[in-house]
């Protein structure tokens, strides 16, 4: 699934259930993208209005965490796509208990990812660095 800013709906999160539990996916890779426009669109602070309020608003912990690293301009907006990235993974390990069990279990991997828009290269970043104390295990 491509999503904007990666955020996962209720209906997408449901898909990915449906993809490990039915179908045993056995991977799931969130990934981000360079100079990502959602993001990008936070880290400015650009008004927002109507339903466009409730899809980025999981985007600003990501780049609330980015700024905390006191960068600015592409290097902010790098920083924030990959904190981004991880954080989506940890919001569908915290917001699907059938994606967090699996992973648990040892039948599914959630890892984030970012690519590249000039290079074309994938920089993989694994998975989330606290997932244990997120899911439990």
């Amino acid at each position: 699934m491509r999503e904007f800013g990666n955020v996962a709906t209720v209906t997408e999160m449901g898909a990915l259930e449906f993809a490990v539990d039915s179908l045993g996916t056995n991977l799931i890779v969130v990934m981000g993208h360079t100079k990502c426009g959602a993001v990008n669109a936070m880290v400015k602070g650009d008004q927002l209005e109507g339903n466009l309020v409730a899809l980025m608003e999981p985007i600003m912990p990501a780049v609330d965490e980015a700024r905390r690293e006191t960068a600015e301009g592409d290097d902010l907006l790098e920083l924030a796509v990959h904190a981004n990235t991880m954080h989506q993974v940890r919001r569908l390990l915290t917001q699907s208990d059938a994606l967090a069990g699996a992973v648990r279990d040892g039948n599914l991997k959630i890892v984030g990812a970012v690519y590249d828009l000039e290079t074309g290269e994938v920089e993989f970043l694994g998975e989330h660095p606290r997932q244990a104390a997120v899911i439990g295990g």
